[in-house]
């Protein structure tokens, strides 16, 4: 590759003063006109300003005065660049605008229906709200951005080290021309691909309502669906024609719920004794699937795939046959038989295991925020993610009538800051997890499947992204996954926070989507005085020191009554089921129920009153650690347990902490504890349910909920005592 000179600062802000920063309302607020006091006249030079002066963005400026936000009467993205606020714009340059215009065989930016303006225009600005607007040495090395932009997507963001070729721009003479043919280019370094194919040429033009990068190719994402994204990929087409004949393809449809934005609804709630909370106005559905690319179907002996002029298989039976003895499937799911749509049938399983509720970007497949030995950076809204020492991982459920857990786990760097942290599902390993120890691998049970993070695609109502090898969740992986303490994050059986881009964000309340349905679908019980709220620290309003598992939590207040639809159990089984919370004296007392009917289920124990103390407490015997004395540690343990109660996992710390104060001794006054609920029998084929009810008259009591166990005999009941961890 050849390299050339870097121009210099001095040349871009002469000449380059023309880039769209983009001025993005949350589509969420996108309903209203813009009120007009918020429209300034600054002596400061706008994003709007920056597209009238640089005649290279004068096609992007034109469609921005065309494109409104919400209604047909609302103001122009033009306009919002205008006003004050805080706006990431990745505008494109005239020739990339004419290039998409080519492509789509058009001739004039007029010629591009509403739908078409409005997704360029959309898709290239993020409202970056009370937040500074992003400067390039911000921007995610290989992640997802934590900000939607207009359009309600993440934006995607690599970095490279890599030149990009385009047309000169007319004040840009001083740069080197290289010559290729009889034509002339001008060479940019390339530090950042947006979307993966949109290179930033020219980056942090400040204005000053945001920063404004341009870029060599329009963002315009499609507006395929999962099942779509995966059929027309070149190098998905088995699992396009799969997804086809066994029916799959129609679980992965839906996008966006209408019948939520029929409501008018206000756009924030305070919280007494919390803060303000946004209000979703929309609610999206999505999924995210994990695919096998036709190389690894060929690896297992699956022959050539014969392909017409259109793209299809045309010796699909042959496929077929040999898809059907893949060893891998056979010995998870058994024979498969011919009708390809019944449930029962093996690669009618084999494909279902392959997508999830909810959607998961580039770099966030899990939450990094507090856990033991990782410090975010300076900005716990946009944390690091160079060094991540330790292991973390969630369990998510997969779609359809049958379902199944899948474990998603980004592995550590053991504290060795640059190396990668890959993905993986269903990686097992064991760690060390004794008193004094960092939590370290020890072994690796399963390596598990790598999940190819950077070739990820995405769809209008997701994301795909292709796998290392073949996807089966057979008796091996069951007992693998049987002989863990599932901890599970309420955020990942909650799936709408995800699809909807909220998890990591701002504080949200949900309302209801009318008076039979809740904004989530595994909340199945609420009555309308249950208030339900999503907190993060990262934007925590009141101060303090919290003790959240990832950072983050839902809040509940009022008289509330709900049921949660909790995620299946691996393996048949007796388990022990645990709730945690953070105790203090604003909390309030609830009543569990726990069972297989939600309109009939059980009470699980007395009230469980989340505003006592461990201090001088008999029903609480906390008793801080003995560095020196381990088995007297573990018996304080055991006394704990006997009461119903244990203490706080030592893998969480305190927030502010740098990862280095784990929460299991923190604050006895205020502390972490995991509440023993139930201890039963449990079967994967069974739907389980557990309820909260308020055991208290009053309004502003807070209910905690943050993560969930599932713990199986074997762990809580073993031949080893359960670690700390």
């Amino acid at each position: 590759m050849k390299t050339y000179s870097f121009f210099n600062k001095n040349i871009v802000k002469v000449a380059l003063m023309a880039f769209f920063a983009s001025a993005t309302f949350a589509v969420s607020s996108c309903e209203e006109e813009i009120d007009s006091s918020n429209f300034a006249i600054k002596k400061e030079q706008t994003l709007a300003d920056i597209l009238d002066e640089d005649k290279n963005l004068s096609l992007a400026r034109d469609l921005f005065k065309r494109v409104r936000l919400g209604k047909a009467d609302g103001s122009s993205i033009y306009s919002v660049l205008s006003a004050r606020g805080n706006y990431t714009a990745f505008v494109p340059d005239n020739v990339a605008i004419e290039n998409y215009l080519k492509k789509l065989k058009l001739n004039d930016i007029n010629e591009l229906t509403d739908a078409q303006a409005q997704l360029v225009a959309y898709s290239c600005v993020i409202d970056n709200g009370d937040q500074e607007a992003y400067e390039s040495t911000e921007f995610p090395t290989r992640a997802a951005f934590n900000l939607s932009n207009l359009f309600d997507r993440l934006l995607t963001c690599e970095e490279v080290d890599d030149t990009v070729k385009r047309v000169k721009y007319d004040e840009l003479t001083e740069l080197p021309l290289i010559e290729d043919g009889d034509t002339v280019f001008t060479y940019y370094p390339v530090y950042h691909k947006i979307d993966k194919a949109s290179c930033v040429m020219v980056s942090d033009r400040e204005a000053s309502n945001g920063m404004l990068h341009i870029v060599s190719e329009v963002i315009a994402p499609t507006s395929d669906r999962v099942a779509e994204v995966i059929q027309n990929a070149a190098n998905m087409k088995i699992m396009g024609r799969l997804l086809q004949e066994t029916g799959i393809e129609s679980l992965l449809t839906d996008e966006r719920d209408a019948a939520y934005e029929e409501i008018t609804r206000e756009e924030k709630i305070n919280i007494p004794g919390v803060g303000d909370a946004n209000i979703p106005l929309k609610r999206y559905l999505a999924f995210t699937g994990f695919v096998e690319t036709d190389s690894i179907f060929h690896s297992k002996g699956v022959p050539a795939l014969n392909l017409d002029e259109e793209g299809n298989i045309t010796n699909w039976d042959e496929v077929l046959a040999a898809v059907k003895q893949i060893p891998e499937i056979v010995t998870a799911y058994g024979a498969a038989g011919d009708d390809l749509t019944n449930p029962n049938n093996a690669l009618y399983k084999f494909v279902q295991y392959h997508f999830i509720h909810g959607k998961l970007a580039p770099g966030k497949f899990v939450m990094h925020c507090n856990e033991f030995r990782y410090d975010f950076g300076a900005d716990a809204k946009n944390p690091q993610m160079s060094s991540m020492p330790i292991d973390v991982w969630d369990y998510y459920t997969t779609i359809g009538a049958t379902r199944h857990l899948l474990k998603v786990l980004q592995k550590g760097d053991a504290g060795e800051p640059g190396l990668e942290h890959p993905v993986y599902i269903n990686r097992f390993c064991t760690y060390q997890n004794g008193f004094k120890d960092n939590y370290d691998v020890e072994a690796v049970l399963d390596e598990g499947i790598e999940v190819y993070e950077a070739l990820a695609l995405s769809p209008s109502n997701g994301y795909v992204y292709p796998i290392s090898d073949i996807l089966v969740f057979g008796d091996k992986q069951r007992a693998d996954m049987g002989k863990e303490r599932l901890r599970i994050d309420f955020t990942t059986v909650l799936h709408e926070l995800t699809a909807n881009n909220f998890r990591g964000g701002d504080y949200m309340n949900f309302p209801r989507v009318n008076e039979q349905r809740t904004y989530f679908d595994n909340l199945v019980r609420a009555t309308t005085d249950t208030k339900v709220s999503y907190l993060h620290v990262a934007y925590s309003k009141v101060g303090g020191s919290w003790k959240d598992f990832q950072g983050d939590e839902f809040m509940v207040t009022g008289l509330y009554d709900f049921t949660i639809k909790l995620p299946p159990v691996p393996v048949a089984n007796e388990y022990e089921v645990r709730i945690y919370a953070s105790h203090n004296t604003l909390r309030g007392m609830a009543q569990m129920y726990f069972g297989t009917d939600p309109d009939r289920l059980q009470p699980a124990g007395l009230p469980y009153d989340m505003r006592q103390s461990c201090q001088n407490n008999p029903a609480i015997p906390w008793v801080t650690d003995d560095p020196d004395d381990i088995q007297t540690n573990i018996e304080n343990d055991k006394n704990l347990r006997n009461q119903g109660y244990m203490k706080a996992p030592n893998i969480i710390t305190e927030s502010g902490s740098k990862g280095l104060n784990t929460i299991r001794d923190a604050s006895p006054a205020t502390p972490g504890l995991r509440r023993i609920v139930t201890r039963q029998r449990m079967d994967p084929e069974t739907t389980y349910y557990l309820r909260y009810k308020s055991a208290l008259k009053k309004l502003d009591a807070q209910l905690y909920v943050d993560f969930i166990e599932i713990v199986p005999k074997e762990v809580y009941n073993g031949a080893e005592v359960e670690d700390i961890w």
